[in-house]
């Protein structure tokens, strides 16, 4: 079973679309406040609908996981 989407997760979705970016980026597009970004992507991250990667220079980035577009 899945969970409704809440109106957070669907402006994540829509913000990521098929790139890579940071919650701080995320933060921009979104209009949300920090710890509610933070807790919402660590929820979607936890069911599956979002890629995290660590990059060299220790920047954290996500996307869309595949087969969770908006």
């Amino acid at each position: 079973m899945t969970t409704p989407r809440t109106g957070a997760h669907q402006r994540i979705l829509a913000a990521l679309g098929s790139q890579w970016l940071t919650a701080g980026q995320l933060r921009a597009c979104t209009g949300m406040s920090n710890i509610g970004i933070k807790s919402t992507l660590l929820g979607m991250q936890r069911r599956g609908e979002l890629r995290r990667r660590k990059l060299n220079d220790g920047c954290v980035v996500y996307a869309v996981a595949k087969g969770n577009k908006a």
